[in-house]
């Protein structure tokens, strides 16, 4: 059972209003006229025996004693106070103010419990994702996401162990939650296991800002921004086409606009004639939209490391925002060359999960924007952590938001309740995702506004999920060089 009860709350109010009249009075007075020991005497008998016993039969019900303890005179202005244990009401008149303040021994006040945990495999364009809803005996339910584009089958496999872990436990100890599934498992780490940990994460803090009457920023120490700025997508298949869609974005409102390098889905791959050719489109492109538009690529993992520094000696004349994924993961020291042979900003960490993952380029101040996702690096609770490392050493967040609603809102929370925030990635939603969430994150001139609801600020049906939920299986493109062999998409 919640506490305080709404039905204590009407009935502290109703008797807190008999104090008017002796309000009115004392408005009136002299403050060296005003008998402190008198107010309280005359405050006590307000409060008198048949409102005492009101209450205490209330808080009987709900499982709770109330001891009105003592009554307090004061001259300091304030409001109401609900601390832990106790509860004060002020009734304000000048020049002073007298506090009723009632102690609560809590006795058998059970707790908040999980009750379900369900997934819905939802297809989206090109991937599938999963929605995670986690319901508890309250009624009230957190909406998360554990999408990993290709391997979702995994996720699922995993969500099945962690379920049965879960039911019953305390939602709001949201810490304590993420630390059992993630070192409770021998075989710890890895995108597999953090996708399945950041879809209940991300579900248990929209869940607490949900029961609080709160948004999940606040939650995170307030909001230090009303609005995140976002970069949008080009696609084109040539220079012309790219341009031109990027004027279009721009007469939407959007300043900032990322690209993928030149011949990106040629098939067989061929990197150096990608390298040359996307000088060629960053040249064109930066002519097109001036100086004023911010312009990022993002390599995605498919050159070389020297063929990386080629590539950013050669644009970094036209003042790219950043180069996104230049290296995979799997040998971070390479940053360190391109660090040392280009003058342009670096942004990694989409592929990359947990704070541990990114200690390195961290604390050798090896990139400049931190991509983190999310939905794969550990929920809310792992990347607020990786923000205030990336804080620390004048790091920017540059989230990750390639999938749902859920992805969306996850990021701008988190983009509101930071210091260190540089940009937002945002895409479109289908309509089978607005379906889903009829309430969703919406851009606005090149911005996504703040929502002040609570929890993540998201409304979801259900039914429409059940409706569009999918045993299909999705794989992301395979790339092969020239010769017949394999090599990153």
């Amino acid at each position: 059972m919640r506490w305080p009860p709404p039905a204590y709350g009407s009935l502290v109010n109703q008797h807190v209003a008999r104090l008017e009249p002796l309000s009115a009075e004392c408005a009136d007075r002299p403050r060296d006229e005003l008998d402190k020991r008198a107010q309280v005497d005359r405050l006590r008998e307000r409060l008198d025996s048949s409102a005492q016993v009101a209450i205490e039969q209330r808080t009987r019900e709900v499982g709770a004693r109330l001891d009105i303890r003592r009554v307090r005179a004061t001259t300091q202005r304030g409001g109401h106070f609900f601390g832990r244990g106790q509860h004060c009401v002020a009734n304000h008149f000048e020049p002073n103010r007298v506090e009723v303040i009632h102690r609560v021994r809590p006795t058998t006040i059970e707790r908040m419990r999980i009750s379900d945990i369900k997934t819905f495999l939802i297809a989206g364009p090109g991937h599938n994702m999963i929605l995670v809803k986690i319901e508890t005996d309250e009624g009230l339910y957190g909406i998360g996401e554990g999408s990993l584009a290709g391997r979702d089958q995994g996720v699922l496999g995993v969500m099945q162990h962690l379920k049965p872990l879960l039911i019953g436990r305390d939602p709001s100890r949201v810490e304590d939650i993420w630390q059992e599934c993630y070192r409770n498992t021998f075989w710890r780490g890895g995108p597999v296991l953090l996708s399945a940990i950041s879809g209940i994460d991300i579900a248990l803090w929209d869940l607490k800002g949900k029961r609080l009457g709160v948004p999940v920023y606040d939650l995170l120490g307030g909001k230090t921004r009303d609005q995140v700025r976002v970069y949008t997508h080009l696609n084109g298949a040539i220079d012309d086409e790219l341009c031109e869609r990027a004027l279009e974005k721009i007469e939407q409102g959007y300043t900032a606009l990322r690209f993928v390098p030149a011949l990106f889905n040629a098939q067989p791959w061929d990197a150096d004639k990608s390298v040359r050719a996307t000088v060629r489109t960053f040249e064109k492109l930066r002519h097109a939209v001036g100086e004023d538009i911010d312009l990022m690529i993002d390599v995605h993992h498919r050159f070389t490391p020297m063929q990386n520094v080629r590539l950013g000696q050669a644009i970094q004349a036209y003042a790219p925002f950043f180069i996104e994924d230049p290296i995979p993961p799997d040998n971070l020291q390479s940053y360190a060359l391109m660090r040392s042979k280009i003058d342009v900003p670096l942004a990694t960490g989409e592929a990359m999960v947990t704070k541990w993952s990114f200690k390195y380029l961290i604390e050798n101040e090896l990139i400049d924007y931190l991509r983190v996702d999310p939905v794969h690096a550990g929920g809310i609770t792992e990347t607020k952590k990786i923000a205030v490392m990336g804080e620390v050493h004048s790091i920017d967040l540059a989230l990750h938001n390639p999938s749902s609603p859920v992805c969306a809102a996850t990021c701008i929370h988190l983009d509101a309740s930071v210091l260190n925030f540089g940009i937002q990635e945002s895409v479109g939603q289908s309509d089978v995702m607005r379906e889903i969430f009829p309430v969703q994150p919406e851009i606005v001139r090149g911005y996504f506004e703040v929502s002040d609801r609570p929890g993540l600020g998201l409304e979801f049906d259900e039914a429409a999920a059940v409706m569009h939920t999918t045993t299909r299986l999705t794989e992301l493109p395979h790339l092969r060089r020239a010769d017949g062999s394999v090599t990153d998409w």
